[in-house]
């Protein structure tokens, strides 16, 4: 049964007509990379993981823009690509003008996701249809079990928590049979839904880092104005349940960003013997 959702953010393609062609001059040419890195004991090599979340595919997301996502995820080498929701802004359109330039990075390495609230802001059908014909797996609710390179990987998603608001899936959680599980989340709050120490790391958007960040007075925009214990941390732990917020790749409402750049995530489990640095470059270095 096809699912669709009367849009709630009709004004968004009148902003982007008049806005569009100043922002693709003044917005960053490519997100900086967000690196960090934890150690497990026992564990007998490195997983490496890029999180990409929040593109919404917008009149002012430009192709050259999405190549250099492209580009500078595939040179991390990770072994799983993972989106954490909101590809969509105010059109169908524009999915299918963006989405195809991430089919060499979706061919290349395995990727899978989950749909975000303003993803059921059309219609969420034609929505997956695009995302899959890109080379997105979408869990909705599901959970995939993975061998890379000998560790066994648990992958889950669930389906937006606030639009749908569906129950957590107990399947997504047993330890038994894997390494290392993972939860893919478009809200970072859902993960106070989850029993404790249910998981080893959640993967989480929507807040887009705060957008705007003022010093001293920190971000001034977040949707529904809530969680800021999540934003500007490499995890945040809750109940034992360690929880990674993406900054996101694109913008909500206006074009626009101050001292949170657009970002990717490169996320590594490494052997505890290994000496890791977590490293985060400077937008200044690479915008």
């Amino acid at each position: 049964m096809s699912l669709k959702i009367i849009p709630g953010h009709r004004h968004y393609p009148l902003l982007e007509r008049w806005i569009a062609p100043l922002a693709k001059r003044l917005l960053p040419r490519r997100p900086v990379l967000w690196r960090f890195a934890r150690k497990r004991v026992g564990w007998p090599a490195r997983l490496r993981m890029v999180h990409l979340s929040d593109l919404h595919c917008a009149a002012w997301t430009t192709e050259s823009f999405v190549c250099s996502v492209v580009e500078r995820s595939l040179a991390e080498r990770p072994d799983l690509i993972l989106w954490t929701g909101d590809f969509f802004h105010s059109s169908l359109g524009e999915m299918r003008r963006i989405m195809p330039l991430f089919r060499e990075l979706h061919q290349a390495v395995p990727t899978y996701g989950v749909l975000g609230n303003h993803d059921y802001d059309d219609d969420v059908d034609a929505i997956r249809a695009i995302l899959e014909d890109c080379g997105i797996r979408l869990l909705c609710g599901e959970v995939v079990s993975l061998d890379i390179g000998g560790l066994r990987v648990r992958l889950g998603g669930i389906e937006d928590y606030y639009t749908m608001g569906r129950p957590v899936p107990a399947e997504l959680f047993p330890r038994e049979g894997c390494d290392f599980r993972i939860l893919l989340s478009h809200q970072p709050s859902y993960v106070r839904q989850l029993p404790p120490n249910a998981v080893d790391l959640m993967l989480a958007g929507h807040l887009h880092g705060g957008q705007v960040r003022f010093p001293l007075v920190g971000p001034i925009y977040l949707p529904q104005m809530r969680g800021f214990e999540f934003l500007g941390k490499e995890l945040c732990v809750v109940e034992g349940n360690p929880v990674h917020t993406s900054q996101g790749l694109g913008y909500t409402l206006l074009p626009l960003r101050f001292r949170c750049p657009p970002a990717i995530s490169v996320i590594e489990i490494v052997p505890a013997a290994e000496t890791v640095e977590a490293v985060r470059e400077c937008a200044a270095e690479v915008v």
